[in-house]
């Protein structure tokens, strides 16, 4: 009975420690879902959501402030040079002092774009990786949210 008992625990503790890996893994050019959720309970960060306003029928979280990056049907056609600026202003004008800036949108595509925008105009900010929603092997920030 020991022995299977030792061999439970093994088991509960590879799933556990496997899982904790593949949440904690940061993506290129964004931060992952959970991490950024850390930051954005302790307050270290303001939110960014970029989407549409057909997106955001979604949801979004609580306390992000909406400014949209770009046209409504952002895969169509990318931010137009006066789009882009007018983003970049009005990020400025939020005043962020202090605290992480993160961008939201969908999927991560539309932040990503968005991000690098910024990055262009001396603004430091981190996309947040699969969205609101999660692609691919990405979790969406909706789901540890709920």
């Amino acid at each position: 009975m020991p022995r299977r008992m030792a061999m439970k625990i093994w088991i509960v503790l590879f799933v556990l420690v496997s899982g904790c890996q593949s949440i904690q893994n940061q993506v290129v050019g964004g931060v992952a879902s959970f991490d950024a959720l850390a930051l954005i309970e302790r307050g270290e960060a303001l939110v960014i959501d970029v989407r549409s306003a057909a997106e955001t029928r979604s949801g979004g979280p609580i306390g992000a402030i909406r400014i949209q990056f770009g046209p409504d049907d952002f895969l169509s056609r990318p931010a137009s040079a006066e789009e882009r600026e007018s983003f970049t202003n009005k990020i400025r004008a939020t005043n962020a002092w202090g605290k992480k800036i993160f961008l939201l949108c969908q999927y991560g595509v539309r932040s990503d774009e968005a991000q690098k925008t910024l990055a262009e105009q001396g603004i430091s900010s981190v996309s947040i990786a699969g969205g609101w929603l999660g692609r691919g092997h990405l979790v969406g920030l909706r789901d540890w949210l709920q």
